[in-house]
């Protein structure tokens, strides 16, 4: 057992009868630090929950005067938490826009580092724990072979399960950036030589912003956008022997034609050999659809022609930022919206890659749209809810979003850019939702800020995390939820 004067208890009330989830629920809780007097500012929060109840939470912020990388630990859940963040990199230089995954109290962190060479260009690398942060590997790990820093490496993201970790990356060592992927299959002791997953000439097209995702048996799924006939494409690569080696490329946004127009911002799911893909897209001419693309053996075969998410035509009207989670054969996709105004947060559920039938008698014997806006404590359009995150186990989905309902306007008629965090949820697997939405975090409304939302779930509860500005400053906080409750603002708010 760790030793008290590592922890501190967050206030909480008991509420439920014990289980997995305690049934209680946490206060709004700064992570970053205690004291007013700290005067720095976070950024790039990322939150991992392992398979037990260790909760690990990492982010980038210069209370030193440089870019370090941080991490927090809770080993019960969310409900205590380490006196003080304890620093992952041990190099110097500004180390920035960290992931993290971790198994047990395993946790492993990537971050993109200014260490090598004095042309400001960033390499990728990483450093592991096996006592939930106490203590971590001497040196940091450089994942790409560029020590004299003659290349850029950016955009890192890690996935873990069973002792399989894979890192990938956008690296323009061969002059425009491809996607590169390393791998290691005990835990991070030793990692893959560095190889290319676009199967395109090195360097010929921009390829970036990739995801990845895992199943822990060896089945590695990696997609991108990728520029290689023009404008970007949604492209994926599969491996079958845990990141030894990858297939040639598929093309995803199938339906038009090869660089015809732009497919952004890639999302993966995998659970069980199937696979969503999903991505923000102009081929309509107008406004940005959400597209996707699944495969239901483990990506050998995909849908001859990428299908649209919303029900309504092609480019009717904006939608942008999808988020996607696969859970129990269900996959749960997310949005924002402006056919009504102002962004709406809209969801829509699929079955083996074809849109969810409606169940009239679980939803009282109504029917409704193919899709449904999830703020409905807000008129449709009314303002902007934007950044949607879907978390989703067994059969609980939450959708947490950033929400403008509240954004105070100066007297020039501009919004100020202040919003609260939202949510709403299902027990069901998405077939029933909450009539109105809750408020999340524990604040007054339409004073502060808030960014860069994470979200995972625990049991009955929804764990989040996000950067805030109540302070004057931009802090990371955490705040933990059964499904259904509120956060209380204080009374002086009032």
């Amino acid at each position: 057992m760790r030793p008290l004067s590592l922890l501190f208890l967050v206030s909480f009330l008991a509420c439920g009868d014990g289980g997995e989830d305690a049934g209680w629920r946490s206060s709004d809780l700064r992570l970053d630090g205690t004291g007013a007097a700290d005067a720095f500012d976070a950024a790039s929060v990322r939150i991992c929950r392992s398979t037990g109840e260790d909760v690990f939470v990492v982010w980038e912020d210069d209370r030193t005067g440089v870019p370090a990388i941080w991490l927090q630990h809770s080993p019960d859940g969310g409900q205590s938490w380490r006196e003080a963040p304890v620093r992952v990199n041990r190099g110097e230089a500004a180390a920035t826009r960290p992931d993290v995954a971790c198994i047990g109290q395993n946790v492993f962190v990537v971050w993109e580092d200014l260490r090598d060479g004095e042309l400001d260009n960033k390499n990728i690398y990483f450093n592991r724990s096996g006592t939930a942060g106490e203590s971590w590997s001497g040196s940091d790990r450089r994942l790409n072979p560029d020590p004299d820093g003659r290349a850029m490496s950016l955009m890192p993201q890690i996935v873990a399960k069973g002792w399989e970790i894979h890192v990938v990356w956008s690296d323009n060592r061969g002059g425009t950036f491809d996607i590169f992927s390393s791998s290691s299959d005990d835990g991070g002791a030793n990692f893959t030589e560095p190889q290319r997953v676009n199967s395109n000439p090195p360097g010929s097209a921009f390829s970036a912003f990739p995801a990845v995702a895992t199943d822990g048996d060896g089945l590695v799924v990696v997609v991108w956008e990728d520029a290689r006939d023009g404008l970007n494409d949604i492209y994926v690569a599969i491996s079958s022997d845990k990141g030894v080696s990858y297939s040639s490329d598929v093309r995803l946004d199938t339906g038009d034609s090869p660089g015809f127009a732009n497919s952004f911002r890639p999302q993966v799911a995998l659970d069980d050999g199937e696979i969503y893909v999903v991505w923000q897209d102009e081929r309509s001419g107008g406004d940005r659809d959400i597209y996707f693309n699944y495969s239901g053996d483990s990506g050998m075969t995909w849908l001859e022609s990428s299908l649209q998410v919303e029900s309504n035509g092609p480019g009717s009207s904006d939608s942008a930022s999808p988020a996607v989670a696969l859970s129990a054969g269900v996959g749960h996709v997310v949005w924002q919206d402006r056919r009504a105004g102002g962004f709406d947060i809209f969801y829509r559920s699929f079955i083996e890659g074809h849109p969810r039938p409606l169940d009239v008698e679980r939803n009282g014997g109504e029917a409704r749209d193919a899709e449904f806006r999830l703020n409905l404590g807000d008129r449709a359009g009314a303002n902007n809810s934007l950044e949607a995150v879907v978390v989703a186990q067994g059969e609980n989905v939450a959708v947490l979003w950033e929400d403008h309902r509240f954004d105070g306007v100066t007297t020039g008629g501009t919004p100020q850019g202040f919003n609260e965090v939202y949510y709403n949820f299902s027990s069901q697997a998405g077939l029933t939702w909450e009539p109105v939405d809750l408020r999340l975090d524990s604040f007054c409304a339409g004073r502060k800020y808030v960014s860069d939302l994470g979200a995972v779930l625990h049991g009955d509860s929804v764990l989040a995390t996000w950067v805030d500005g109540r302070r004057g400053f931009a802090n990371i906080m955490f705040s933990r939820r059964p499904l259904g409750e509120e956060g209380e603002p204080p009374p002086a708010c009032n």
